[in-house]
Formats: structure tokens, sequence, C-alpha cells
């Protein structure tokens, strides 16, 4: 507790001495990174392009979808610089979700996190937890091991139409491969009027 409170003294006292807006993600087992935003000028190692488009063209009055949120580092990033944008953070992994809600409590960032695997059908499927929470991945068969973890999956299409969320203006979507999956099953939100901006980081397996 001494320790979380030692935490946010010195970041708030770094936010006001930098005169700049400075997003905390913590990891599990691993220092405080940071990501500072001043104007449009973001660090983030090599997803500062991505980061400084965002910025960019993100209006007061999107709606952003996070898939594949992680820790929350573009969760984090948005809610803070852009507080009018709706930031909706997609998590299935249990232990990642957790730092991530710990993360948008950290930045007083207002989010709201789905705790759910998002795909091209609807039930559970399990994640592959052997590269640790942050790479944690889709199994190529569903059955569980001691290095996996059994999820809920749905279909974003399916959420939308039950319409216990408000549809996305903006997509980012960064899972592990499932790439293809998540987009087949978010088929009439691609056709829809309100989505206008779609990120999505390809991974070769």
């Amino acid at each position: 507790m001494l320790k979380n409170i030692v935490r946010w003294v010195y970041k708030q006292s770094k936010s006001v001495i930098s005169g700049k807006d400075i997003i905390y993600v913590s990891k599990p087992r691993k220092r405080i990174s940071k990501v500072v935003h001043k104007g449009q000028c973001v660090s983030a190692g090599s997803e500062s392009e991505v980061m400084e488009s965002l910025l960019q063209r993100l209006e007061k009055k999107d709606v952003f979808y996070d898939i594949g949120a992680n820790f929350g580092r573009y969760s984090c990033l948005i809610g803070k610089v852009n507080p009018s944008t709706q930031v909706f953070a997609f998590e299935p992994n249990p232990e990642a979700a957790d730092f991530l809600r710990e993360n948008l409590r950290w930045n007083r960032v207002n989010a709201d996190v789905v705790e759910c695997a998002l795909s091209n059908c609807n039930g559970e499927i399990s994640l592959n937890l052997q590269e640790g929470a942050e790479r944690a991945r889709i199994q190529a068969d569903s059955g569980s091991t001691s290095d996996s973890v059994t999820v809920r999956m749905t279909t974003l299409d399916n959420l939308l139409e039950r319409k216990s969320l408000p549809p996305p203006s903006v997509l980012k979507i960064d899972v592990e491969g499932a790439e293809l999956k998540a987009i087949e099953g978010m088929e009439m939100t691609l056709k829809g009027e309100d989505l206008r901006l779609l990120y999505c980081e390809v991974h070769p397996y």
C-alpha cells in the first residue's frame, strides 16, 4: 500500500515538474514504464507512429475500442489525453485484465474493461500463457494445459447486436495472431456507418 502511495506521489510530481501528461503503465515484475505525450509527440518505442497517428486523428466524441488492451498502454494514453473519448478495453487474460484496471485507476482514466476474447464464434477458448501475460495468445487447439487459461469468447457483432456497447468509431486490434478470426467476427461492425478508423497489428504466425 505504501509503495503504491509513493508511486502515485512521484507520478504527480513528475507531471507537474515536466509540464507534460505522463501516462504510466505497470507490468508484472518490472519497473514502471511510461508513455510521454506533449503536443503530438509520443514516446512509445516501436509503436510511437501508431500512437501519434491515433492522437492526430482522434475526435472528441469518438468511441475507441482497444481490442487486445493488455496492460492498457493505448487505453491509458487515449483516456488521459482525450478524456471525452469513450474507451472500451478488451482483454481476455484475467492477469493482464487486473493490471489493466490498476493502470486505468493510476492514470485516473474512465474506461470500461471487457474481459473476453473477440473471435469469429461464441463460446470458450484457451489462452496460451507460456510466454507470460503480455504475450498470451489463443491456442491452436482448444485443449487446456498447465500453461493455459480458459476464457469467454464472443464476436464483436454479437456484443453490438445485444446493444450492450455503443458502436465503435475507432478500432485498434492487437491480438497476437488471432487478427483474422477477430475481424471475421466483426463483419457487420466494419460495414457500419460509425466506424471510420481501424488500426490492426498483423502477426506472421
